[in-house]
């Protein structure tokens, strides 16, 4: 897809810059076609939960500036990394217990395990927690103002900000004033996936999307497992693909039109 260009940026750019490359096939393929070709035609602005180091909110940004600039994208985070305290559902140990009720496949558990032993050996570690088992640690190492230069660097006026705890800004009058075309879960925890979902799932426009990013994950079950745990009974089509850039599956709930 040819989009206009701002500050003329060609796909090389994306990786200078460290932002998800949205003209190049990667993880978030999924994510980026929806926008792309999808997003325009659905009543409502765009969210993500989870920003961290801003390179998929502000990549987001730019495809929304290109196919719908009446659209804001908005961006949910703490900028300040996990809360200090864990839940059962997010120690990387449940997933063996997932796979014995046959959540999770033979194929998953045995990446698991072995993205398990990798990071214990490049960690020096002999058991992980939901703050060690991320490469990006407890996801401290993040500034909204370098987002927020980088995002007026590239003229993206779409982008706003909303910080703090999920449980206190996912609320009415936070965010969009409207309805909700597309959403990205990219907020690792059982408590964020649930709290985001209860918000999110009510004001999506019938035809939109939340894309999933840790439903497939070799470090956080406790996103599976909220995402189960909600979806029952809910109008909602839970769909995957298995991607051509590493064999992972990608997935996401559209709600039925």
């Amino acid at each position: 897809r040819k989009w206009k260009r701002v500050k003329n940026l060609e796909s090389w750019e994306f990786d200078v810059l460290k932002i998800y490359n949205p003209l190049r096939n990667g993880h978030l393929k999924v994510w980026f076609d929806f926008l792309a070709n999808e997003v325009s035609g659905i009543p409502g602005d765009v969210l993500e939960a989870g920003v961290f180091q801003g390179k998929s909110f502000v990549a987001g940004a730019y495809v929304l500036s290109q196919v719908a600039p009446e659209k804001k994208i908005y961006g949910y985070d703490t900028f300040s990394g996990f809360p200090p305290i864990g839940v059962p559902e997010d120690d990387p140990q449940r997933f063996e217990d997932l796979h014995k009720e046959g959540l999770v496949s033979d194929a998953l558990i045995q990446r698991v395990r072995r993205n398990m032993s990798h990071l214990k050996y490049l960690q020096g570690l002999e058991e992980l927690n939901y703050e060690t088992v991320s490469s990006s640690g407890s996801f401290t190492n993040t500034s909204q103002g370098d987002i927020e230069n980088l995002a007026s660097y590239l003229e993206l006026e779409n982008l706003r900000f909303v910080t703090g705890p999920f449980e206190e800004t996912m609320l009415p009058g936070q965010g969009p004033d409207g309805p909700i075309a597309a959403a990205i879960l990219d907020c690792d925890l059982h408590a964020s996936y649930l709290t985001a979902l209860e918000y999110i799932w009510p004001r999506l426009s019938p035809g939109g999307m939340i894309y999933l990013d840790e439903y497939y994950s070799l470090k956080f079950p406790g996103a599976r497992i909220a995402v189960d745990s909600f979806i029952e009974g809910k109008n909602a089509l839970l769909k995957h693909i298995t991607d051509d850039f590493n064999g992972f599956e990608r997935w996401w709930l559209l709600k039925d039109a």
